[in-house]
């Protein structure tokens, strides 16, 4: 069969011009319904590519100082796919009436003029140094760094650092600079890189350790009965080996524990894992529960991942670990009770030796 007729009326031929309307359902801001419309080339959308999205009526979007939430609908759900929204106001804060997406430095009466110039003088991974010329004393303007946006890049103008960067077009990163001077160098750099590197060398010289330690005599083992009698003492998995460590020393196991969490993951994984391992020193059938936690905090991170990835459908992207970032003190906390193990574990074996 290669064509059916049936009585039905005409389907009428497709308008020259896209238009959806006036729309609330597309984006929100603060939770109330922005009302939107979009409109272009039917062709064009046809073919895919993207089409302008502009307010209703042209009314002026009005925002009052500090943070709001803006969202735009699923497309899935709604037909209609926003990937990019701009927000602009001409200088002095009212409503800008440029017709396009170019941003322009413009003067209170509406003039448009040239901003400094800024040249890049050195570019790392993770620094750049830029110099910026023509700039006039007094006179504030934005310095857009092109690196998607982290509030761990900082930026400093003779040793005087600019503040938190600011989201300038949708990723890059932003600086309100206030010069004194026609001419000078802002030295722009990812803080958190120093913490990667510190860890890099750690890793190494622990690697080296490991090597050592498999190349090296080991020391004679001296069997010796358990400090307590438990109904687990039996097996090795589940106790520690050798004599009561003193409290004074067990205090000072749960106290650089908790520093060592503290250093890696923040106050709560050190208070946990610090406390975890002051006990552990003083209770020889705690063992059993310090190896069950870190798996188990392995499990409950997973599981948090699972949870965000299903109530919130995170799409795969550069973001993704980002939006995964609540779950990442509950792995910390599995590596550090590992790690915790290990050391209250050496601390009774240095009392066994000791003893004998």
């Amino acid at each position: 069969i290669a064509e059916v007729d049936l009585p039905a009326p005409p389907v009428p031929a497709l308008p020259e011009t896209f238009d959806s309307g006036c729309r609330d359902d597309l984006m929100s801001i603060d939770g109330e319904p922005l009302p939107v419309q979009i409109r272009g080339p039917m062709d064009v959308a046809l073919a895919g590519e993207p089409l302008p999205l502009s307010v209703c009526d042209d009314t002026p979007v009005a925002l009052d100082g500090g943070d709001h939430d803006i969202a735009t609908a699923q497309g899935r759900d709604t037909g209609l796919d926003i990937d990019r929204v701009v927000l602009r106001s001409a200088a002095g804060g009212a409503a800008s009436t440029a017709g396009d997406a170019t941003l322009v430095a413009e003067t209170a009466d509406g003039e448009s003029r040239s901003g400094p110039t800024v040249e890049v003088v050195d570019d790392g991974h993770d620094r750049a140094r830029l110099r910026v010329t023509g700039a006039t004393p007094e006179e504030p303007f934005w310095l857009v760094f092109g690196q998607s946006y982290n509030p761990g890049w900082t930026a400093q103008v003779d040793g005087d650092g600019l503040g938190a960067p600011s989201l300038v077009d949708g990723f890059a990163n932003g600086w309100l600079v206030r010069p004194t001077a026609t001419s000078f160098e802002v030295d722009v750099q990812f803080a958190p890189q120093q913490r990667v590197s510190a860890a890099i060398v750690l890793s190494a010289l622990a690697a080296l350790l490991c090597l050592a330690l498999v190349v090296r005599r080991p020391r004679p083992v001296v069997a010796a009965p358990s400090s307590q009698a438990e109904p687990y003492s039996s097996v090795l998995a589940f106790r520690y080996d050798g004599a009561l460590p003193a409290r004074r020393t067990a205090v000072w196991t749960g106290v650089g524990v908790g520093l060592l969490g503290l250093f890696v993951a923040g106050p709560g994984v050190g208070l946990v894992a610090g406390t975890a391992a002051g006990i552990g020193a003083r209770h020889e059938t705690f063992r059993r529960y310090l190896l069950l936690a870190s798996p188990l905090a392995l499990g409950l991170a997973a599981a948090y991942v699972l949870y965000i990835q299903l109530r919130w459908s995170v799409q795969p992207s550069f973001d993704w670990p980002i939006e995964m970032r609540r779950p990442h003190p509950l792995g910390w906390l599995a590596v550090v009770l590992l790690v915790a193990d290990v050391i209250v574990d050496r601390v009774w074996q240095s009392r066994r030796t000791d003893t004998d």
